[in-house]
């Protein structure tokens, strides 16, 4: 007869002859807590951040992946902030006991340093024990400086919008929307300028929407620029206004971005001069006064048609110069009209004198 024995160390250590699991030895309940603990302490100093337990009555950091700082001797707040005392909010206690004791976890914003060179922490905390905690923290100076800059330069534009009178605006032609800035706002009399493009086109007078329209599918189709002048109907107050508006079309975006320029006062004046125009020539017709504009640069001279039509018995020609005159003022006239112009060119002051002429 052969007999064969097959030994198992490790199943006769775990389970009795009979196959019943049997209880864990307190040397392997050891083993099993510093082979766990081992583990634990392997991914956090795999973490692609650094972190630090730290014990919040000493205020000294037990243990770190971060290799700069020195374990379980200088104070947390100094090693990791660079400060000279404890970071202490509310009640005497530092912020991390603040918010450990009222929800267990959190974050908060440190910042370090003086300008221009203050940094901006995230700081987020974790209850482990009853004194201690896991902390971690990211740099976010850049992204601060960046939202601060934006802000700034956002001021900037509402300024210089409101100054120049302008605003810009934009069409999202997937959803339907528009957007406008702050000068878009105020010239078009409204709090806010995101609304439907149905909403906006009820802004500009009634007799524009057909061309409007027109210029908008010009632009998206590429045809042609957009570049118009309309008017509005405020609706906050009613007001009619004058705008001047230019756009473009982004096609990978499938956007249509624009600014809008309030003309109201341009257009006044503009039609407040022609209206003066008009009543200077019909002053001059009335009276048989005329008016000339001479260029001492170019030596030209400019007459208006009521000259012409007072100097009728005189052949005039379409450009004419200061020597024509002297056909019409002899010589003695002619050389006193050059003077005063000449005294008047060099001096720049107004000259008011009379002279004969013979239109025969």
């Amino acid at each position: 007869m052969i007999a064969v024995f097959f030994v198992f160390p490790e199943i006769t250590a775990k389970f009795s002859p009979c196959g019943f699991r049997t209880k864990p030895k307190p040397d392997d309940l050891q083993t099993s807590k510093v082979r766990n603990q081992m583990k634990a302490e392997d991914v956090l100093d795999a973490l692609p951040v650094n972190y630090y337990l730290i014990d919040l009555t000493t205020k000294t950091i037990l243990q770190s992946n971060d290799p700069r700082v020195t374990i379980g001797k200088e104070p947390c707040y100094q090693q990791l902030f660079g400060l000279a005392e404890p970071c202490l909010k509310g009640k005497m206690m530092c912020t991390c006991e603040q918010i450990v004791r009222s929800t267990g976890t959190g974050s908060m914003i440190m910042e370090t340093g003086h300008r221009p060179h203050k940094r901006f922490l995230k700081v987020n905390i974790k209850k482990t024990a009853d004194s201690q905690v896991i902390l971690s923290y990211s740099d976010i100076t850049a992204e601060r400086n960046a939202i601060c800059e934006l802000k700034i330069n956002n001021k900037r534009l509402a300024r210089a919008e409101n100054l120049a009178g302008f605003g810009s605006w934009e069409i999202d032609l997937d959803t339907g929307t528009m957007m406008g800035s702050t000068g878009a706002c105020n010239i078009y009399g409204v709090d806010s300028l995101r609304m439907s493009v149905d909403e906006a086109k009820k802004i500009p007078l009634a007799e524009y929407r057909e061309i409007l329209d027109k210029e908008l599918e010009e632009l998206i189709a590429g045809r042609k620029q957009y570049n118009i002048t309309f008017r509005i109907k405020r609706p906050g107050d009613g007001e009619i206004r004058h705008i001047h508006s230019v756009a473009e079309y982004r096609e990978d975006k499938n956007k249509v971005f624009g600014i809008i320029k309030d003309i109201t006062e341009k257009e006044k004046y503009e039609c407040a001069l022609q209206e003066s125009v008009a009543d200077l020539r019909l002053a001059q017709d009335i009276a048989t006064i005329g008016n000339w504009k001479y260029n001492p640069v170019t030596r030209s001279l400019t007459v208006s048609e009521q000259v012409r039509q007072i100097l009728e018995g005189f052949d005039l020609p379409a450009h004419p110069s200061v020597e024509h005159f002297e056909k019409l003022t002899g010589k003695e006239h002619f050389n006193l009209f050059k003077k005063v112009v000449r005294q008047a060119v060099v001096e720049g002051v107004p000259f008011s004198n009379q002279f004969r002429i013979r239109l025969h």
